[in-house]
């Protein structure tokens, strides 16, 4: 049977969405190379961001931990404390991004030169804490960042990215996908 192929309409659609991923290749690669200390990238569900990322980072060869679904601020702390030399990928927490007390946790982490330790402190009656983190974020979400004070201030701090691919470049993805054959899918 002959190989199909998409047709050249559809191949630009593709190339278009290549270009895409490509930006999400290129801010991985700056915060994991130490050029920024984190990346927000921000899309639709279901357009390839957390694929793109992890496949990136393990491409890179540089150490890191993922993590999704739900983190407290103190949990975040602590993951940040057993993990202050790694990129750390953040993936539809949208809980900490809500939270304030994790949104002081992530300034304190993002701030200031990506190539000098930045100091992290959690005070707490019970605790007293600092982590001498190295280490960087990448955050990917479905839900752009707040319009708040500390939200403009993460956002500052970090490299955004909004990934908002067309329907029809999606379609063509998934028919080249198909076209290759169902163990793609």
């Amino acid at each position: 049977m002959p190989k199909r192929s998409l047709p050249s309409s559809e191949l630009s659609l593709l190339q278009a969405l290549e270009k895409r991923f490509q930006l999400i290749r290129d801010r991985v690669g700056s915060v994991a190379h130490r050029y920024h200390t984190g990346c927000y990238l921000v899309g639709r569900p279901g357009t390839g961001k957390t694929y793109t990322v992890r496949k990136e980072l393990e491409r890179l060869k540089e150490p890191s931990v993922y993590r999704n679904a739900r983190m407290t601020p103190m949990g975040l702390f602590c993951l940040l404390a057993e993990a202050p030399e790694h990129i750390v990928v953040l993936d539809d927490i949208g809980t900490l991004f809500k939270n304030d007390q994790a949104m002081q946790i992530l300034l304190a982490a993002l701030d200031g030169d990506p190539t000098e330790p930045r100091v992290v402190r959690y005070k707490s009656k019970d605790k007293d804490e600092t982590i001498n983190l190295t280490g960087t974020v990448v955050a990917i979400s479905n839900v752009p960042l707040r319009c708040d004070p500390l939200a403009k201030a993460l956002g500052s701090r970090v490299v955004t990215l909004e990934h908002e691919p067309t329907d029809d470049e999606m379609s063509a993805f998934v028919r080249d996908l198909a076209l290759k054959g169902v163990e793609d899918l």
